[in-house]
């Protein structure tokens, strides 16, 4: 949704028009980061009108940022009395073109309205505001985002699921010593893995039972032997290396020790859990529906 320029029937506090005096003012700074393939918002309103931060204060008025990916039909909606937030877009709702817009609304019905900094128009008159009516409205920001798939950035380049010979009740096995780390599943469970795995609805559910844990087990040996052990030759480790140099850290013998295995392996992964939960909640409604 982008904002476009129409009259109100109230005085709006924005850089369109002039319905406010100098230094009556409204922006907001936004500081995006990436984050394993989310993108944190920064988010720090900037407003400089005595009445608008009073009735903020009061209760009366809220900031409000509104978030719209056409591409992925995402629609979020943030409301804070607070100055400065922190908000999270997930991997899974950006997608091409991101829109985000910011104002200032009325909290509830706001009677006789009046601010000093309004134009000398509107000088000596009073407004009665409802619920939801816009007293700001902040330039919006926009961003055009593309997935990279460089390959060395994929978790496919980093596993290879190989099927152990044997029908017997065996444990996956993980070889690191390869170019793709082998995960070994014995005939059944390979044969169940695959299925699964093809299957868009339950390939991250599969991937939580298999993949997660192996990537916990991979950080707890280059714990043990980061400097013994040059791993660079091998192209799974280059793929984490890249990983976490997208995000801005190092993968090195620091970060294994500060960092738990296990939230090294779910910021990789995207944090597979959630997504398989979610996986399991849609299969069971749709299951429901018919």
């Amino acid at each position: 949704m982008e904002i476009k320029y129409k009259l109100y029937p109230y005085p709006v506090l924005w850089d369109k028009n002039d319905d406010y005096k100098k230094p009556s003012k409204f922006s907001v700074e936004v500081e995006p980061k990436e984050d394993f393939k989310n993108i944190k918002l920064k988010i720090n309103f900037l407003l400089k009108d005595k009445e608008i931060e009073k009735l903020i204060k009061e209760n009366k008025a809220e900031y409000v940022v509104h978030i719209e990916g056409t591409s992925t039909y995402f629609r979020e909606i943030i409301s804070t009395k607070e100055t400065e937030i922190n908000y999270v877009l997930k991997d899974r709702d950006i997608l091409g073109r991101l829109q985000v817009n910011f104002f200032i609304l009325a909290k509830q019905d706001i009677k006789d309205y009046r601010n000093d900094n309004f134009n000398e128009d509107y000088s000596s008159e009073t407004f009665n505001l409802k619920k939801g009516n816009i007293i700001a409205i902040a330039d919006g920001y926009r961003f055009d985002i593309e997935k990279n798939d460089d390959e060395l950035g994929k978790i496919s380049s980093i596993f290879s699921i190989c099927k152990k010979e044997t029908v017997e009740q065996t444990g996956m096995t993980i070889d690191m010593g390869y170019e793709k780390i082998r995960i070994g599943l014995n005939i059944t469970d390979y044969v169940n893995y695959s299925q699964l795995s093809q299957n868009p609805n339950k390939v991250d559910s599969a991937n939580s039972v298999i993949i997660f844990p192996a990537l916990i087990y991979i950080f707890e040996q280059l714990k043990k032997d980061f400097n013994e052990t040059d791993y660079t030759e091998y192209k799974w480790f280059r793929a984490l290396e890249n990983i976490f140099k997208k995000n801005g850290e190092e993968l090195n013998k620091g970060l294994l020790e500060n960092e738990i295995s296990i939230d090294l392996a779910q910021r990789v992964l995207n944090y597979p859990i959630e997504r398989a939960f979610n996986s399991l909640i849609n299969e069971d409604e749709g299951d429901d529906e018919e």
